[in-house]
């Protein structure tokens, strides 16, 4: 600052930059990268967060809890379609699927053609076999038909976050396996924090009724939205703006990228796809779920999360410097 002169307007062209690269900083040594420095202040401006469930508030990876096959196909023939499906995809689902694979010595089916539906799953071709792996949508809007009767095979009454997910070979259901994910040991922390405070909470998944309804209760979030297409969370969060909210979106998988691109804050968390990282504004690189809009003080990384941006500091600096160079005349 001495280079620059001993006037104010001089001082404080240069301070209110400093104050902005300190905060995003202090940022990033807390494990949080601020890709837009608007976010600072917009988040302070939050009254409404919108999450996406699986790998967000729930851990990243679920547990493959059992396999439910039909007619005379085996459990390790249907996860050889599901691994040859899903072995490059980066999903919390899909990579649930390739640990158990792995975990019984299964590889993947070579030679192979997968095309991706968009919120729904995926379709294969191998020797001429249509295979397709996905939610009950899919199999639906396919033709693939299905016994009701099936559904007393799924015990959807134990109180777990099980979500089907069906596997067909040439229009004819062959197996359902069913993955748990289990609740981040902190989400609750947050969610109880973040009503205290009075944001208004939602949860926004693709994922089945009766998994995110349950994870819903469990937070002791009442508005849950579930099937819902990546188009689906983008409207939802125009429609929430266009009511005069501010919103945040919270997520990590390639269905969130485009309401994480509409929201006005967009957070994605550790290890989310790389689309979502790039649409999002700020990006937690540690697991934990402490966010940088939100004063959440459970771990000492959310403390200095806390006292870098959600106390408004950064924010005040900032103004004040600019309120200070008006009178001089100068530009910013």
């Amino acid at each position: 600052m001495a280079m620059q002169g001993t006037s104010i307007g001089y001082q404080m062209r240069i301070g209110a930059p400093l104050s902005i690269l300190h905060y995003l900083g202090a940022a990033s040594r807390a494990g949080v990268l601020v890709k837009d420095g608007r976010s600072l202040e917009l988040l302070t401006q939050v009254d409404t967060v919108l999450f996406d469930k699986t790998g967000t508030l729930t851990n990243d990876i679920p547990t493959l809890e059992q396999i439910i096959v039909l007619d005379d196909w085996t459990e390790d023939q249907v996860l050889t379609l599901a691994v040859t499906a899903e072995r490059d995809q980066s999903h919390p689902l899909a990579q649930a699927i390739l640990q158990a694979a792995k975990m019984r010595g299964i590889k993947p089916l070579l030679d192979v053609h997968v095309s991706c539906e968009a919120g729904l799953g995926l379709r294969i071709w191998q020797n001429k076999q249509e295979i397709i792996i996905g939610s009950i949508r899919l199999m639906e809007s396919s033709g693939i038909p299905i016994d009701s009767g099936l559904f007393e095979m799924i015990d959807v009454s134990d109180g777990s976050y099980a979500t089907q997910v069906y596997v067909a070979v040439d229009q004819q259901l062959i197996g359902i396996l069913q993955l748990v994910p289990t609740l981040r040991s902190d989400a609750k922390l947050l969610i109880d924090f973040l009503r205290d405070r009075k944001l208004d909470l939602h949860i926004v998944s693709g994922d089945q009724q009766i998994p995110t309804r349950r994870v819903a209760d469990d937070l002791g979030i009442e508005s849950h939205y579930a099937e819902m297409f990546p188009h689906d969370k983008a409207e939802l969060v125009k429609k929430l703006q266009q009511e005069g909210r501010s919103v945040c979106f919270v997520g990590d998988g390639i269905n969130d990228a485009i309401a994480l691109k509409q929201a006005n804050v967009s957070i994605s968390m550790h290890g989310a796809s790389a689309i979502a990282i790039d649409s999002a504004s700020a990006v937690l690189m540690k697991p934990e779920i402490n966010f940088p809009c939100l004063r959440f003080k459970p771990s000492p990384l959310g403390e200095q999360i806390s006292s870098m941006i959600l106390n408004k500091d950064s924010r005040r600096s900032i103004k004040d410097g600019l309120s200070l160079w008006k009178p001089h005349g100068l530009q910013y």
